[in-house]
Protein backbone atom coordinates (compact mmCIF):
# COMPACT_ATOMS: atom_id res chain seq x y z
CA UNK A 1 0.00 0.00 0.00
CA UNK A 2 1.30 3.60 -1.09
CA UNK A 3 0.73 5.80 2.38
CA UNK A 4 2.01 8.50 0.35
CA UNK A 5 -0.26 8.65 -2.00
CA UNK A 6 -2.88 7.61 0.12
CA UNK A 7 -1.87 11.02 2.33
CA UNK A 8 -3.58 13.15 -0.39
CA UNK A 9 -6.98 11.78 -0.32
CA UNK A 10 -9.19 14.55 0.65
CA UNK A 11 -11.23 12.58 2.99
CA UNK A 12 -10.17 10.48 6.04
CA UNK A 13 -8.64 7.72 5.09
CA UNK A 14 -7.73 4.19 7.00
CA UNK A 15 -6.21 1.33 6.63
CA UNK A 16 -6.81 -1.81 8.29
CA UNK A 17 -5.28 -5.37 8.14
CA UNK A 18 -6.46 -8.50 7.75
CA UNK A 19 -6.19 -8.63 11.96
CA UNK A 20 -8.78 -6.27 11.35
CA UNK A 21 -5.69 -3.55 13.30
CA UNK A 22 -5.09 0.15 12.19
CA UNK A 23 -2.23 0.44 10.16
CA UNK A 24 -2.52 3.68 8.40
CA UNK A 25 -4.58 6.77 9.18
CA UNK A 26 -4.30 9.96 6.87
CA UNK A 27 -3.77 13.41 8.14
CA UNK A 28 -7.45 13.79 7.97
CA UNK A 29 -8.42 10.87 9.59
CA UNK A 30 -6.07 11.56 12.70
CA UNK A 31 -7.91 14.96 12.91
CA UNK A 32 -11.20 13.23 12.32
CA UNK A 33 -10.23 10.98 15.39
CA UNK A 34 -7.97 13.64 17.79
CA UNK A 35 -5.25 10.64 18.02
CA UNK A 36 -1.74 11.19 16.35
CA UNK A 37 -0.35 8.58 14.38
CA UNK A 38 1.74 6.88 17.23
CA UNK A 39 -1.66 6.52 19.23
CA UNK A 40 -3.67 5.11 16.50
CA UNK A 41 -1.02 2.79 14.86
CA UNK A 42 -2.13 -1.19 16.03
CA UNK A 43 -5.44 0.10 17.22
CA UNK A 44 -8.33 -2.40 17.23
CA UNK A 45 -10.52 -1.21 14.66
CA UNK A 46 -13.37 -1.24 16.60
CA UNK A 47 -12.09 0.57 19.54
CA UNK A 48 -12.65 3.49 16.77
CA UNK A 49 -15.69 2.20 15.20
CA UNK A 50 -18.09 1.06 18.11
CA UNK A 51 -20.82 0.17 15.90
CA UNK A 52 -22.31 -3.10 17.27
CA UNK A 53 -21.80 -4.19 13.45
CA UNK A 54 -17.75 -3.32 13.89
CA UNK A 55 -17.87 -4.79 17.40
CA UNK A 56 -19.81 -8.45 15.49
CA UNK A 57 -17.78 -8.02 12.91
CA UNK A 58 -20.44 -8.68 10.31
CA UNK A 59 -18.88 -5.67 8.37
CA UNK A 60 -15.80 -8.14 7.29
CA UNK A 61 -18.44 -10.51 6.46
CA UNK A 62 -20.42 -8.21 4.27
CA UNK A 63 -16.64 -7.24 2.71
CA UNK A 64 -15.75 -10.66 2.19
CA UNK A 65 -19.19 -11.09 0.29
CA UNK A 66 -20.09 -8.19 -1.64
CA UNK A 67 -16.18 -6.33 -2.11
CA UNK A 68 -17.35 -2.71 -0.30
CA UNK A 69 -19.51 -1.31 1.68
CA UNK A 70 -21.59 2.13 0.94
CA UNK A 71 -21.89 5.07 3.43
CA UNK A 72 -22.84 3.58 6.29
CA UNK A 73 -24.23 5.89 9.07
CA UNK A 74 -22.30 5.39 12.26
CA UNK A 75 -20.21 7.17 14.38
CA UNK A 76 -16.37 6.95 15.57
CA UNK A 77 -15.22 7.26 19.11
CA UNK A 78 -12.16 10.00 19.25
CA UNK A 79 -9.77 10.04 21.46
CA UNK A 80 -11.92 12.70 23.64
CA UNK A 81 -15.13 9.79 24.00
CA UNK A 82 -16.83 12.05 22.00
CA UNK A 83 -18.96 10.16 19.43
CA UNK A 84 -18.72 11.50 15.63
CA UNK A 85 -21.25 10.80 13.08
CA UNK A 86 -19.96 9.58 9.66
CA UNK A 87 -20.84 8.37 6.47
CA UNK A 88 -18.49 5.13 6.01
CA UNK A 89 -17.60 3.54 2.89
CA UNK A 90 -14.86 0.80 2.49
CA UNK A 91 -13.86 -1.82 0.27
CA UNK A 92 -11.77 -5.33 0.83
CA UNK A 93 -7.93 -5.37 0.00
CA UNK A 94 -7.28 -8.98 -1.55
CA UNK A 95 -4.66 -10.56 -4.25
CA UNK A 96 -5.67 -14.36 -5.12
CA UNK A 97 -7.87 -14.43 -3.05
CA UNK A 98 -5.82 -13.64 0.31
CA UNK A 99 -7.25 -10.98 2.46
CA UNK A 100 -4.62 -8.45 3.11
CA UNK A 101 -6.52 -5.86 4.92
CA UNK A 102 -9.96 -3.39 4.31
CA UNK A 103 -9.79 0.48 3.14
CA UNK A 104 -12.08 2.71 4.71
CA UNK A 105 -13.07 6.14 4.06
CA UNK A 106 -14.69 8.32 6.17
CA UNK A 107 -16.93 11.46 5.95
CA UNK A 108 -17.75 13.33 9.09
CA UNK A 109 -21.64 13.98 8.72
CA UNK A 110 -22.34 16.57 12.02
CA UNK A 111 -24.13 19.26 10.22
CA UNK A 112 -25.79 16.61 8.21
CA UNK A 113 -26.65 14.66 11.35
CA UNK A 114 -28.01 17.50 12.88
CA UNK A 115 -30.88 17.74 10.25
CA UNK A 116 -31.10 14.04 10.61
CA UNK A 117 -31.51 14.21 13.98
CA UNK A 118 -34.48 17.23 13.51
CA UNK A 119 -36.04 15.44 10.88
CA UNK A 120 -36.14 11.87 13.03
CA UNK A 121 -37.46 14.62 15.60
CA UNK A 122 -39.99 15.67 13.21
CA UNK A 123 -40.54 12.04 12.33
CA UNK A 124 -41.41 10.67 15.47
CA UNK A 125 -44.02 13.65 15.94
CA UNK A 126 -45.41 12.92 12.77
CA UNK A 127 -45.54 8.93 13.85
CA UNK A 128 -47.04 9.82 17.55
CA UNK A 129 -50.15 11.85 15.70
CA UNK A 130 -50.43 8.77 13.61
CA UNK A 131 -50.43 6.36 16.11
CA UNK A 132 -53.12 8.78 17.95
CA UNK A 133 -55.99 8.37 15.47
CA UNK A 134 -58.31 5.76 16.03
CA UNK A 135 -58.16 4.47 12.38
CA UNK A 136 -56.35 2.33 11.31
CA UNK A 137 -53.47 3.61 8.77
CA UNK A 138 -51.96 1.38 6.31
CA UNK A 139 -48.90 1.45 3.43
CA UNK A 140 -48.56 -0.94 1.08
CA UNK A 141 -46.06 -1.48 -1.61
CA UNK A 142 -46.97 -2.23 -5.29
CA UNK A 143 -47.15 -5.70 -4.57
CA UNK A 144 -49.78 -5.31 -2.12
CA UNK A 145 -47.20 -5.75 1.17
CA UNK A 146 -47.44 -3.61 3.97
CA UNK A 147 -44.52 -1.19 5.03
CA UNK A 148 -46.59 0.53 7.48
CA UNK A 149 -49.12 0.71 10.11
CA UNK A 150 -50.13 2.63 13.01
CA UNK A 151 -50.87 1.21 16.26
CA UNK A 152 -54.62 1.01 15.61
CA UNK A 153 -54.28 -2.14 14.09
CA UNK A 154 -54.18 -3.18 17.46
CA UNK A 155 -58.27 -3.22 16.72
CA UNK A 156 -57.46 -6.40 14.90
CA UNK A 157 -55.42 -7.97 17.57
CA UNK A 158 -52.40 -7.34 15.57
CA UNK A 159 -49.48 -5.38 16.26
CA UNK A 160 -48.15 -3.53 13.27
CA UNK A 161 -44.59 -5.13 13.41
CA UNK A 162 -46.72 -8.05 13.03
CA UNK A 163 -48.17 -7.60 9.80
CA UNK A 164 -45.47 -5.17 8.30
CA UNK A 165 -43.96 -7.41 5.42
CA UNK A 166 -47.09 -9.26 5.08
CA UNK A 167 -49.44 -9.51 2.08
CA UNK A 168 -52.80 -7.64 2.95
CA UNK A 169 -54.65 -10.45 2.43
CA UNK A 170 -53.76 -11.92 5.72
CA UNK A 171 -56.32 -9.77 7.58
CA UNK A 172 -59.03 -9.79 4.85
CA UNK A 173 -62.10 -12.01 4.86
CA UNK A 174 -61.38 -14.87 2.25
CA UNK A 175 -65.19 -13.97 0.40
CA UNK A 176 -63.98 -10.54 0.28
CA UNK A 177 -60.36 -10.72 -0.88
CA UNK A 178 -61.32 -11.59 -4.47
CA UNK A 179 -63.67 -9.04 -4.53
CA UNK A 180 -60.89 -5.75 -3.33
CA UNK A 181 -58.03 -6.84 -5.47
CA UNK A 182 -56.10 -5.23 -7.96
CA UNK A 183 -55.30 -8.65 -9.46
CA UNK A 184 -58.80 -10.29 -9.74
CA UNK A 185 -60.44 -7.08 -9.97
CA UNK A 186 -59.00 -4.94 -12.69
CA UNK A 187 -59.06 -8.14 -15.73
CA UNK A 188 -62.72 -8.02 -15.59
CA UNK A 189 -63.18 -4.65 -16.49
CA UNK A 190 -60.12 -4.41 -19.22
CA UNK A 191 -61.64 -2.47 -21.98
CA UNK A 192 -64.22 -1.12 -20.10
CA UNK A 193 -65.11 2.56 -19.38
CA UNK A 194 -66.78 2.98 -15.98
CA UNK A 195 -66.41 6.79 -15.07
CA UNK A 196 -65.73 7.36 -11.51
CA UNK A 197 -68.89 6.37 -10.78
CA UNK A 198 -69.19 2.53 -11.78
CA UNK A 199 -64.96 2.32 -11.04
CA UNK A 200 -64.53 -0.57 -8.86
CA UNK A 201 -63.46 -0.40 -6.01
CA UNK A 202 -59.96 -1.48 -4.39
CA UNK A 203 -57.77 -2.40 -1.26
CA UNK A 204 -54.81 -1.84 -3.19
CA UNK A 205 -55.78 1.39 -5.12
CA UNK A 206 -53.73 3.01 -7.24
CA UNK A 207 -55.80 5.45 -8.43
CA UNK A 208 -54.33 9.24 -7.28
CA UNK A 209 -56.12 11.15 -4.64
CA UNK A 210 -58.89 12.84 -6.98
CA UNK A 211 -59.97 9.44 -7.93
CA UNK A 212 -59.01 7.73 -4.87
CA UNK A 213 -61.25 4.55 -3.15
CA UNK A 214 -64.00 5.70 -0.95
CA UNK A 215 -66.40 3.99 1.52
CA UNK A 216 -65.17 0.41 0.48
CA UNK A 217 -67.19 -1.55 3.12
CA UNK A 218 -65.21 -5.19 3.68
CA UNK A 219 -65.01 -7.86 6.46
CA UNK A 220 -62.06 -8.10 8.59
CA UNK A 221 -60.07 -11.23 10.23
CA UNK A 222 -58.99 -10.87 13.40
CA UNK A 223 -55.95 -12.25 14.70
CA UNK A 224 -56.96 -15.87 16.61
CA UNK A 225 -59.78 -16.08 14.10
CA UNK A 226 -59.42 -19.02 11.52
CA UNK A 227 -62.07 -20.15 9.43
CA UNK A 228 -62.69 -23.41 8.95
CA UNK A 229 -65.18 -25.94 7.63
CA UNK A 230 -65.90 -26.85 11.51
CA UNK A 231 -66.28 -23.52 12.79
CA UNK A 232 -67.20 -21.18 9.82
CA UNK A 233 -66.63 -17.47 10.01
CA UNK A 234 -70.16 -15.57 11.77
CA UNK A 235 -71.16 -11.98 12.46
CA UNK A 236 -71.92 -12.39 15.98
CA UNK A 237 -69.18 -13.12 18.81
CA UNK A 238 -67.16 -10.47 17.12
CA UNK A 239 -65.42 -13.53 14.83
CA UNK A 240 -65.20 -10.35 12.00
CA UNK A 241 -65.02 -6.64 12.01
CA UNK A 242 -66.72 -4.78 9.65
CA UNK A 243 -64.75 -2.00 7.92
CA UNK A 244 -64.75 1.02 5.71
CA UNK A 245 -62.11 1.72 3.66
CA UNK A 246 -60.94 4.95 1.46
CA UNK A 247 -57.27 4.16 -0.65
CA UNK A 248 -55.32 6.52 -3.01
CA UNK A 249 -51.87 5.52 -5.19
CA UNK A 250 -48.86 6.62 -3.17
CA UNK A 251 -46.56 8.25 -5.93
CA UNK A 252 -42.63 8.97 -5.55
CA UNK A 253 -41.50 13.04 -6.79
CA UNK A 254 -40.88 11.26 -10.25
CA UNK A 255 -44.88 9.71 -10.47
CA UNK A 256 -43.79 6.54 -10.45
CA UNK A 257 -46.12 4.36 -8.35
CA UNK A 258 -44.67 3.25 -5.10
CA UNK A 259 -47.99 1.27 -3.89
CA UNK A 260 -50.74 2.41 -1.59
CA UNK A 261 -52.23 4.31 1.16
CA UNK A 262 -55.19 4.07 2.87
CA UNK A 263 -57.37 4.38 6.03
CA UNK A 264 -59.66 1.66 7.79
CA UNK A 265 -62.36 2.81 9.65
CA UNK A 266 -64.08 0.21 12.24
CA UNK A 267 -67.41 -0.12 11.37
CA UNK A 268 -68.33 -3.20 13.01
CA UNK A 269 -70.99 -1.44 15.71
CA UNK A 270 -72.63 0.97 12.93
CA UNK A 271 -72.94 -2.29 10.39
CA UNK A 272 -74.37 -4.60 13.40
CA UNK A 273 -77.12 -1.54 13.97
CA UNK A 274 -77.76 -2.04 10.31
CA UNK A 275 -78.28 -5.53 9.66
CA UNK A 276 -80.57 -5.43 13.26
CA UNK A 277 -82.60 -2.63 11.59
CA UNK A 278 -82.80 -4.15 8.21
CA UNK A 279 -84.15 -7.26 10.46
CA UNK A 280 -86.21 -5.20 12.52
CA UNK A 281 -87.79 -3.51 9.30
CA UNK A 282 -88.11 -6.74 7.25
CA UNK A 283 -90.03 -7.89 10.14
CA UNK A 284 -91.85 -5.12 10.97
CA UNK A 285 -92.86 -4.60 7.08
CA UNK A 286 -93.81 -8.62 7.36
CA UNK A 287 -95.70 -8.51 10.70
CA UNK A 288 -99.30 -9.48 10.64
CA UNK A 289 -100.36 -6.84 12.44
CA UNK A 290 -100.57 -3.56 10.83
CA UNK A 291 -98.20 -0.46 12.27
CA UNK A 292 -98.71 3.13 12.27
CA UNK A 293 -95.87 5.47 13.54
CA UNK A 294 -96.99 8.63 14.12
CA UNK A 295 -95.52 12.56 14.94
CA UNK A 296 -96.08 14.66 17.59
CA UNK A 297 -98.33 16.45 15.57
CA UNK A 298 -100.59 13.03 15.15
CA UNK A 299 -99.46 12.71 11.32
CA UNK A 300 -98.37 9.46 9.81
CA UNK A 301 -94.91 8.94 9.33
CA UNK A 302 -95.06 5.35 8.27
CA UNK A 303 -97.27 2.48 7.55
CA UNK A 304 -96.60 -1.07 6.98
CA UNK A 305 -98.00 -2.93 3.87
CA UNK A 306 -100.32 -4.73 6.30
CA UNK A 307 -102.15 -1.71 7.30
CA UNK A 308 -103.11 -1.17 3.63
CA UNK A 309 -103.49 -5.33 2.98
CA UNK A 310 -106.59 -4.80 5.61
CA UNK A 311 -108.10 -1.42 4.58
CA UNK A 312 -107.29 -0.77 1.04
CA UNK A 313 -106.54 2.37 1.28
CA UNK A 314 -103.41 3.30 -0.62
CA UNK A 315 -100.25 4.82 0.56
CA UNK A 316 -100.40 8.39 -0.73
CA UNK A 317 -103.80 8.68 1.83
CA UNK A 318 -101.66 7.91 4.53
CA UNK A 319 -98.29 9.55 4.82
CA UNK A 320 -98.59 13.00 6.22
CA UNK A 321 -102.26 12.58 6.66
CA UNK A 322 -103.51 13.40 10.21
CA UNK A 323 -104.89 10.53 12.23
CA UNK A 324 -108.04 12.25 12.60
CA UNK A 325 -108.72 12.49 9.18
CA UNK A 326 -107.66 8.81 8.74
CA UNK A 327 -110.04 7.61 11.42
CA UNK A 328 -113.10 9.95 11.20
CA UNK A 329 -115.96 7.79 10.15
CA UNK A 330 -115.04 5.29 12.89
CA UNK A 331 -114.14 7.46 15.82
CA UNK A 332 -116.00 9.94 17.76
CA UNK A 333 -114.62 13.43 18.95
CA UNK A 334 -114.72 11.98 22.33
CA UNK A 335 -112.51 8.76 21.23
CA UNK A 336 -109.67 11.48 20.29
CA UNK A 337 -109.93 12.58 23.51
CA UNK A 338 -109.39 9.78 25.24
CA UNK A 339 -106.59 8.59 22.72
CA UNK A 340 -104.49 12.24 23.38
CA UNK A 341 -105.48 11.89 26.89
CA UNK A 342 -103.83 8.07 27.09
CA UNK A 343 -100.40 9.20 25.06
CA UNK A 344 -100.14 11.76 27.25
CA UNK A 345 -100.24 10.05 30.60
CA UNK A 346 -98.24 7.88 28.67
CA UNK A 347 -100.52 4.83 28.74
CA UNK A 348 -102.00 2.56 26.58
CA UNK A 349 -105.33 3.11 24.27
CA UNK A 350 -107.56 0.67 23.04
CA UNK A 351 -110.53 0.00 20.96
CA UNK A 352 -112.60 -1.46 18.78
CA UNK A 353 -113.91 0.06 15.63
CA UNK A 354 -115.56 0.16 12.11
CA UNK A 355 -113.62 1.13 9.53
CA UNK A 356 -114.87 1.95 6.16
CA UNK A 357 -113.48 3.17 3.13
CA UNK A 358 -115.33 2.92 -0.26
CA UNK A 359 -117.16 -0.29 -0.51
CA UNK A 360 -114.77 -1.58 2.01
CA UNK A 361 -115.58 -2.43 6.01
CA UNK A 362 -113.72 -3.91 8.22
CA UNK A 363 -113.09 -3.98 11.99
CA UNK A 364 -110.37 -3.18 13.61
CA UNK A 365 -108.87 -3.38 17.02
CA UNK A 366 -106.72 -0.29 18.11
CA UNK A 367 -103.92 0.20 20.15
CA UNK A 368 -102.10 3.37 20.61
CA UNK A 369 -98.79 3.52 22.62
CA UNK A 370 -95.82 6.41 23.29
CA UNK A 371 -92.51 6.19 22.17
CA UNK A 372 -90.27 7.51 24.50
CA UNK A 373 -86.80 8.72 23.89
CA UNK A 374 -83.67 8.11 25.73
CA UNK A 375 -84.08 11.65 27.39
CA UNK A 376 -87.49 10.44 28.71
CA UNK A 377 -89.83 12.42 26.35
CA UNK A 378 -92.45 11.91 23.87
CA UNK A 379 -91.08 11.41 20.32
CA UNK A 380 -93.74 9.52 18.54
CA UNK A 381 -96.93 7.46 18.65
CA UNK A 382 -96.95 4.19 17.50
CA UNK A 383 -100.48 2.75 16.77
CA UNK A 384 -101.17 -0.88 16.30
CA UNK A 385 -104.07 -2.32 14.03
CA UNK A 386 -105.29 -5.77 14.26
CA UNK A 387 -108.08 -6.99 11.85
CA UNK A 388 -110.78 -8.57 13.70
CA UNK A 389 -113.52 -8.32 10.86
CA UNK A 390 -113.87 -12.59 11.44
CA UNK A 391 -113.86 -12.32 14.98
CA UNK A 392 -116.33 -9.99 14.53
CA UNK A 393 -118.87 -11.73 12.28
CA UNK A 394 -118.11 -14.72 14.26
CA UNK A 395 -119.49 -13.09 17.48
CA UNK A 396 -122.08 -11.52 15.47
CA UNK A 397 -122.70 -15.21 14.53
CA UNK A 398 -122.88 -16.26 18.14
CA UNK A 399 -125.20 -13.25 19.14
CA UNK A 400 -127.40 -14.14 16.43
CA UNK A 401 -127.40 -18.45 17.17
CA UNK A 402 -128.16 -17.19 20.79
CA UNK A 403 -131.31 -15.22 20.25
CA UNK A 404 -132.83 -17.72 17.92
CA UNK A 405 -132.03 -20.05 20.71
CA UNK A 406 -133.55 -17.90 23.09
CA UNK A 407 -136.69 -17.43 20.53
CA UNK A 408 -137.22 -21.25 20.11
CA UNK A 409 -136.67 -21.56 24.56
CA UNK A 410 -139.38 -19.35 24.51
CA UNK A 411 -141.92 -20.91 21.74
CA UNK A 412 -141.05 -24.20 23.99
CA UNK A 413 -142.32 -22.85 27.19
CA UNK A 414 -145.17 -21.24 26.17
CA UNK A 415 -146.34 -24.41 24.20
CA UNK A 416 -145.76 -26.75 27.35
CA UNK A 417 -147.39 -23.48 29.38
CA UNK A 418 -150.61 -24.29 26.91
CA UNK A 419 -150.49 -28.01 26.67
CA UNK A 420 -150.17 -28.05 30.15
CA UNK A 421 -153.44 -26.52 30.40
CA UNK A 422 -154.97 -28.65 27.92
CA UNK A 423 -154.07 -31.85 29.49
CA UNK A 424 -154.62 -31.26 33.22
CA UNK A 425 -157.61 -29.48 33.02
CA UNK A 426 -159.50 -32.92 31.60
CA UNK A 427 -158.08 -34.83 33.60
CA UNK A 428 -158.57 -33.02 36.82
CA UNK A 429 -162.60 -33.60 35.76
CA UNK A 430 -162.18 -37.00 35.56
CA UNK A 431 -160.25 -37.65 38.77
CA UNK A 432 -162.65 -35.43 40.24
CA UNK A 433 -165.84 -36.62 39.43
CA UNK A 434 -164.52 -40.11 39.75
CA UNK A 435 -164.07 -39.06 43.77
CA UNK A 436 -167.74 -37.98 43.35
CA UNK A 437 -168.92 -41.06 41.85
CA UNK A 438 -167.34 -42.93 44.48
CA UNK A 439 -168.75 -41.49 47.16
CA UNK A 440 -172.38 -42.19 45.69
CA UNK A 441 -171.70 -45.80 44.14
CA UNK A 442 -172.49 -49.15 46.59
CA UNK A 443 -171.89 -50.95 44.13
CA UNK A 444 -168.67 -53.34 44.13
CA UNK A 445 -168.28 -53.70 40.75
CA UNK A 446 -169.02 -50.21 39.99
CA UNK A 447 -166.51 -49.14 42.87
CA UNK A 448 -163.64 -51.25 41.58
CA UNK A 449 -163.76 -49.88 38.36
CA UNK A 450 -163.88 -46.55 39.32
CA UNK A 451 -160.59 -47.02 41.35
CA UNK A 452 -159.16 -48.14 38.27
CA UNK A 453 -160.26 -44.89 36.41
CA UNK A 454 -159.37 -42.87 39.37
CA UNK A 455 -155.55 -44.36 39.12
CA UNK A 456 -154.64 -44.55 35.90
CA UNK A 457 -155.91 -40.82 36.01
CA UNK A 458 -153.75 -39.94 39.02
CA UNK A 459 -150.22 -41.77 37.22
CA UNK A 460 -151.36 -40.27 34.25
CA UNK A 461 -151.68 -36.60 35.69
CA UNK A 462 -147.80 -37.46 37.52
CA UNK A 463 -146.41 -38.44 34.65
CA UNK A 464 -147.83 -35.06 32.63
CA UNK A 465 -146.61 -32.94 35.80
CA UNK A 466 -143.21 -34.66 35.60
CA UNK A 467 -142.42 -34.21 31.72
CA UNK A 468 -143.58 -30.65 31.59
CA UNK A 469 -142.13 -29.17 34.76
Amino acid sequence: MNKKWFSFIPNAFIFVNHQCKIKFANDDALKLCKYDSEEISNMPINKLLPDRSIQDNLWIEMLKREKKIDNWITTISSKNKQAVPILLSGSIDETKDKVNGFHFFLQEITPLSEHIKAFEVKEEKYLELLNALPNIIYKIDENGYFTFLNKAIIQLNYTPEELIGKHFNTIIHTDDYHKVSRDYVLPEYEGKKTGQQRAPKLFDERRGYHRRTEGLELRFLKKGEIESESKPIEMHGEVIAWAEVSASGFYNKSRDVNGSVGIINDITSRKKRDILLKKLFTAVEQSPVAILIIDDKWNVEYVNQQFMTITKVPLSNIIGENIKELFIESLYESDFKEMYEAVFMRKIWMKEISFKYKDKEVWLYLASNPIISKDKKLSNYIITVVDITDRKKMENEVIKQKENAQKANKAKTQFLANMSHELRTPLNGIIGFTELLLDEISNEDHMEMLDIIQNCGSRLLYLINDLLE
